[in-house]
């Protein structure tokens, strides 16, 4: 049988061990903590990017694609039924991704929208009223609303490089 002194030694050393377990534990907790943290920052930063990609793929779609679906669609050259189902295909991709795109760009028309668009591939007035067959001063008209919405009437700033940083 063991001594009371025996006894009180093992006592120590076990609450010993139970209080190094206890700060291992609270160690150990923190990281989890810290950890879980940096996955919740690291989720919502992959949820911004994925929107961002996703609004990016239907403004393209918007504006690059669909209105050259629709030239073709007028040429009648063109087989209407392989037009109808690439047409199709495109509303098929955009309507999950589809956001109200103008919304998020301070407010631009359809047509608007378009029009900055191809203003930020570079194409000129002239170029752009040849995509969208609509006439050079309806294009003009545009820039000025497109300015306007953005604020930059009277700035002395280019729409061009302006549209090209936001992309």
């Amino acid at each position: 049988m063991k001594s009371q002194a025996e006894l009180n030694k093992i006592i120590t050393v076990q609450k010993r061990e139970i209080e190094r377990l206890k700060k291992e534990l609270d160690g150990e907790r923190r990281n989890v903590k810290d950890s879980n943290i940096a996955f919740k920052l690291l989720i919502q930063k992959v949820a911004l990017e994925k929107k961002t990609l996703e609004e990016r793929v239907a403004l393209n779609l918007k504006n690059s694609v669909i209105p050259l679906v629709e030239k073709l669609k007028k040429d009648k050259r063109v087989d209407k039924t392989i037009i109808n189902a690439i047409d199709n295909n495109i509303n098929n991709i955009l309507s999950p991704l589809v956001q109200n795109i103008s919304s998020s760009y301070y407010g631009l028309s359809r047509k608007e929208v378009q029009v900055a668009s191809l203003i930020q591939q570079g194409l000129t007035t002239r170029k752009i009223a040849d995509v969208l067959e609509i006439a050079k001063s309806t294009v003009d008209t545009h820039r000025d609303n497109i300015r306007k919405k953005m604020d930059l009437k009277g700035r002395g700033l280019s729409l061009k490089k302006y549209l090209k940083k936001m992309a």
